[in-house]
């Protein structure tokens, strides 16, 4: 190993690249479409809501796939 490293200028670990967040809502497991999806709240119209999630989504936001 010290050889093969002494010459190593970036080691990158792509463990569970695959890997999505899940959790427990009740008796329903939900996935995410990332790693760490949150809960979040639009009290407005559904135009807001709307707008909000376009933007969570153009943004690369965590999100519920399931809401």
């Amino acid at each position: 190993m010290k050889q093969m490293f002494s010459k190593t200028a970036l080691l990158v670990n792509c463990e569970h690249t695959a890997q999505v967040a899940t959790f427990l809502v009740g008796d329903t497991l939900y996935a995410s479409n990332q790693v760490s999806a949150r809960r979040w709240f639009v009290g407005g119209s559904d135009q807001l809501k709307t707008i909000v999630m376009k933007n969570f989504k153009d943004y690369g936001m965590a999100l519920l796939l399931a809401p």
